[in-house]
């Protein structure tokens, strides 16, 4: 009942400063208050508060949630240093220029990929950079992972968690005083579980039958008559020759 009444005030206060509606109010964790706006010259009249009813208050933009990050790729730029990038590309809205680096053998190597920051919360769809037109993907970071707990949403300071192991996954220690010792050697429940394949059968030869060895001796010729004259083989022949039809004549 307090924060709506709170902020009824607010929104109250906002209204007889002729500065407008707000679109959204939200209570941060910090204690802090978040106000979404219409326009941002509602956000530089908002700006520019410095009491809410007889109370001192700052208002600052949003670190994040005022700016978008995209990813160009660009292999003209890989020699050219990230504070000249900038410095070409602020009139389009660029406020930091990042470059993407790999670590490959030990050693952290550039790349030819950009990470430029916008002070819009919307996402140009490309850019110039001198004669190039380059097109602008949306910037996807790694997750947040929690070094206390090992889960991901959250980092270390903001944990509730118990402290977990990241190399063991057990918990009650860090990973640096984990004393567990990673063995190759399979342990005793996993030796009693796998079959032993020494004393298993091994299966016979499928059967062939027998061959005798009348079948393997050569075959008898002895009634083989061998023609040797050529119109002898035409006489005695029962086939005969078959003339092609006219049909068939090309």
């Amino acid at each position: 009942m307090k924060w709506k009444k709170h902020r009824k005030t607010l929104l109250n206060c906002l209204a007889s400063y002729d500065r407008g509606e707000v679109k959204c109010t939200k209570k941060l964790r910090s204690g802090d208050l978040l106000f979404e706006v219409q326009s941002r010259k509602q956000s530089q009249q908002i700006v520019k508060v410095q009491t809410f009813s007889n109370i001192p208050v700052t208002v600052s933009p949003h670190a994040t949630l005022n700016s978008s990050k995209g990813v160009i790729t660009c292999g003209e730029l890989f020699n050219v240093p990230t504070e000249e990038i900038l410095k070409e590309l602020q009139g389009q809205g660029v406020s930091h220029v990042r470059r993407i680096s790999i670590r490959r053998d030990g050693q952290l190597l550039n790349t030819k990929h950009l990470i430029l920051t916008f002070d819009s919360d919307k996402l140009p769809e490309n850019i110039k950079a001198g004669y190039m037109r380059l097109s602008v993907r949306t910037y996807i970071p790694n997750p947040l992972r929690c070094f206390q707990c090992q889960r991901f949403g959250h980092s270390k300071t903001s944990c509730r968690g118990t402290l977990t192991c990241a190399r063991c996954a057990e918990v009650g220690h860090e990973s640096t005083n984990c004393t567990r010792v990673e063995s190759s050697k399979p342990s005793n429940s996993t030796a009693k579980a796998s079959p032993s394949i020494t004393n298993l059968p091994i299966p016979s030869s499928p059967s062939v039958a027998p061959v005798s060895e009348e079948a393997l001796a050569s075959p008898d010729v002895t009634d083989f008559k061998l023609i040797s004259n050529q119109k002898r083989l035409k006489k005695n022949s029962p086939t005969k020759k078959i003339k092609p039809s006219p049909k068939q004549k090309r």
